[in-house]
């Protein structure tokens, strides 16, 4: 996580190298609203973290995020419906120079890399408002959203049905490369 501030208010936000685009949660898109931020529908094709994919009806508005002093115009999408958090996407981290240094936990803006700032673990903010801002819950503590993690050991231990039906059509079509011995003569001289 990262301190920004939006719309005058402090909090902090999740950087997210997996996402495409930054997400504004609920509390983030009512604040902007008030702020006078004005959101436009768009339909989009959404896959998730969790696996859900499809075309969902977004709202979309451009605003400035600070980080660090520095001024970045930032696209966010709303998920109307959904209990998310505020990601910082690709898309913001590109716009923004953000370069991360994920050995030494730290980052730092591409014109300047010699100045390393650390991420943020806690909500630092002791207004619990300002606190929750732009983030539902500490870092250490990730909520899980209701379907993660529900496999039981017999069903984790079973592979999928898909994996099954396919996995001897993927070994068949797959190309021998150039040089290869065939499949029976590399098994033969494996060592054992």
């Amino acid at each position: 996580m990262v301190n920004i501030s939006v719309a005058d208010r402090r909090g902090v936000a999740v950087v997210d190298t997996g996402a495409t685009h930054s997400i504004a949660s609920p509390l983030l898109h009512r604040i902007l609203v008030n702020a006078g931020v004005r959101f436009t529908e768009t339909r989009r094709f959404v896959r998730l973290a969790d696996g859900t994919q499809g075309w969902r009806n977004l709202l979309s508005a451009e605003t400035e995020v600070k980080l660090v002093g520095r001024r970045v115009r930032c696209q966010f999408l709303v998920l109307p419906g959904r209990n998310v958090r505020t990601l910082l996407g690709v898309d913001f981290l590109t716009r923004a120079g953000m370069v991360i240094d994920v050995a030494r936990r730290t980052w730092s803006f591409s014109d300047r890399p010699e100045r390393r700032y650390n991420f943020v673990y806690t909500l630092g903010s002791s207004n619990s408002v300002d606190a929750s801002l732009l983030h539902t819950a500490s870092a250490d503590d990730p909520a899980m959203r209701p379907r993660e993690g529900k496999f039981t050991p017999a069903r984790r231990r079973t592979p999928s049905a898909c994996i099954v039906d396919r996995s001897p059509r993927a070994a068949r079509d797959v190309p021998v490369s150039k040089g290869a011995a065939p499949v029976a003569a590399r098994r033969r001289n494996k060592v054992v």
